[in-house]
C-alpha cells in the first residue's frame, strides 16, 4: 500500500498548489512598482513644469482690492456663511446667489511681491471677484537679490532722466540695453571671482611661504638669512598684488557706475510703486502676450541657469552647479578610488583572511554601513571629527599661533 497523498481534485487543487498564494503576492508586488512608479512621475511633472511660465491673473474683487499672480493651483471648497454676512451690503445678495448649494471655487496665486505683500502666495475666492482679466503689459521680473516681482511698468530711467514712460515704450527701453546692462554685472563678476581671487592667491601663497620658512627657523632647519629672503619675497608679492587689485577694483567701480544709471519704475496690480536696478533683473517677460515657443524659451532658460549658475538670495533662487560639480567630482574620485580597492578587498576577506576579531569587526563595519543610511554616519562625522575633534585641534593650534606668526 503506497504512502503517497493524493492531490485533491477540482476547486481544493488550486489551494492546495498555493496559487492563490502566489496571485496575491504576485499581485502586491505590481501594485508597489505602479505605485513608486507613479510617485517618480509625479516627482518629474511637478519638477519639470516648476520652470514654466504661467499666464498672470488680475483679480478686481467686491471691496475694490486688487490681487494679481499666477494661477497656482484652484479647489472647491465650503464657504463660512459668517464670512458671507461679513460683506458689505450692497454686494452681500449677489454672493449669496453664487453660492446657494454653499460651495464655491477658490484659486491660489503665486503673488511673488513679497517684499510689499508680506506673503508668496494668497487664496481668492472666486465668490468674491467682480472681474478677472489677464492683463496685457503685465510683467514678471526675476531679480538677483530679491523675491520676484509683478506688476505694469511704469517709467524708465537713465542717469536719473527719465527716457521712457508708458507701458509699451518703458518695455522697449529696457529690453533694448538690458542685455548691455547684464553683460556689464558678468564681467564684474568675473573681475571679482577670478582676476581678484587669482592676486589674492598669490599674495597667499607667498605669505604661506614665509610662515613654513618661519616655522623651519624656528626648529633650526632654516637660517634667518632664508627666513628674510622668504619675507622680502612676500613684501614684493603683496605689493605687486596690491597694485592690479586696485586696478581690478577700479574697472570693477567703473562698470558698477555704468550699471548704476539705469533703472525703471514699476507698479503692482493696486498701483504700489517700486523702483527696481535695472542690473538687478535676471530675466523679465510678459507671459499674457507670449506663445508657446516664447514660454519655451523662457522655460528652457530657467532650466539652464538651474544648472550652470551659483545659487543666489539664500539657496532660494539661481541654480545649483556647485552643489552638481562637487557631487559629480566627488562620485568620480571615489568611483576611481574605492571600486579596485573595495574588489581586493572583498575578494581577500572572502578567499584568503583567516577568521578572527579582526576580520569579524570588518564585517560588522560592512555591514553597518550597508544598512545605516549615509546620513546618519554624515551628521555622526560632522558631530564627531568637526565639533569635538576640530575644536581639540583649534586650541592645540592657539598654543603655537602666536609665535609662528609674529614676526621676529
Amino acid at each position: 500500500m503506497s504512502d503517497t497523498k493524493k492531490a485533491p481534485l477540482g476547486g481544493a487543487a488550486i489551494f492546495y498548489y498555493g496559487e492563490p498564494m502566489v496571485w496575491l503576492t504576485g499581485s502586491a508586488l505590481v501594485i508597489c512598482v505602479l505605485m513608486i512608479l507613479s510617485f517618480l512621475a509625479y516627482i518629474i511633472w511637478m519638477g519639470l513644469s516648476t520652470f514654466w511660465p504661467l499666464n498672470i491673473q488680475e483679480c478686481h474683487l467686491h471691496d475694490g482690492n486688487i490681487i494679481a499672480g499666477e494661477l497656482y493651483e484652484d479647489e472647491s471648497y465650503k464657504v463660512d456663511q459668517e464670512s458671507i454676512d461679513a460683506l458689505d451690503e450692497s454686494i452681500r445678495e449677489q454672493v449669496r446667489n453664487l453660492v446657494k448649494d454653499g460651495y464655491s471655487e477658490r484659486m491660489k496665486l503665486r503673488s511673488c511681491n513679497h517684499g510689499i505683500t508680506g506673503t508668496h502666495f494668497t487664496w481668492v475666492d472666486e465668490h468674491l471677484v467682480n472681474e478677472q482679466r489677464e492683463p496685457e503689459w503685465m510683467c514678471f521680473v526675476e531679480r538677483l537679490s530679491d523675491k520676484p516681482f509683478i506688476g505694469y511698468p511704469v517709467a524708465f530711467f537713465v542717469n536719473n532722466e527719465k527716457v521712457a514712460e508708458g507701458e509699451q515704450a518703458t518695455w522697449e527701453a529696457l529690453t533694448k540695453v538690458l542685455p548691455e546692462i547684464q553683460d556689464r554685472y558678468w564681467q564684474r563678476v568675473a573681475l571679482k571671482k577670478h582676476d581678484l581671487g587669482y592676486w589674492s592667491k598669490l599674495e597667499k601663497d607667498a605669505r604661506m611661504e614665509s610662515v613654513e620658512v618661519k616655522i623651519e627657523m624656528l626648529d633650526g632647519d632654516a637660517t634667518k638669512e632664508e627666513y628674510q629672503e622668504a619675507l622680502d619675497a612676500y613684501e614684493q608679492q603683496k605689493v605687486e598684488a596690491t597694485e592690479a587689485r586696485q586696478s581690478i577694483i577700479a574697472k570693477i567701480n567703473a562698470l558698477k557706475k555704468t550699471n548704476e544709471g539705469f533703472f525703471f519704475e514699476m507698479k503692482t496690480a493696486d498701483g504700489k510703486p517700486i523702483k527696481i536696478p535695472a542690473e538687478e533683473i535676471v530675466r523679465i517677460y510678459t507671459p499674457n502676450q507670449m506663445g508657446f515657443f516664447s514660454k519655451a524659451g523662457v522655460y528652457v532658460s530657467r532650466w539652464w541657469e538651474f544648472l550652470t549658475n551659483d545659487p543666489r538670495h539664500a539657496n532660494s533662487q539661481g541654480g545649483i552647479w556647485p552643489a552638481l560639480f562637487g557631487t559629480v567630482v566627488m562620485t568620480l574620485l571615489m568611483t576611481v578610488f574605492v571600486v579596485p580597492f573595495g574588489v581586493i578587498a572583498a575578494l581577500y576577506m572572502r578567499e584568503y583572511a583567516k577568521q578572527g576579531p579582526l576580520l569579524s569587526t570588518v564585517r560588522i563595519a560592512i555591514n553597518n554601513l550597508a544598512g545605516v543610511p549615509s546620513i546618519v554616519f554624515g551628521v555622526f562625522g560632522y558631530g564627531f571629527f568637526c565639533l569635538i575633534v576640530g575644536e581639540i585641534v583649534d586650541e592645540t593650534f592657539k598654543i603655537t599661533k602666536k609665535a609662528i606668526f609674529d614676526t621676529s
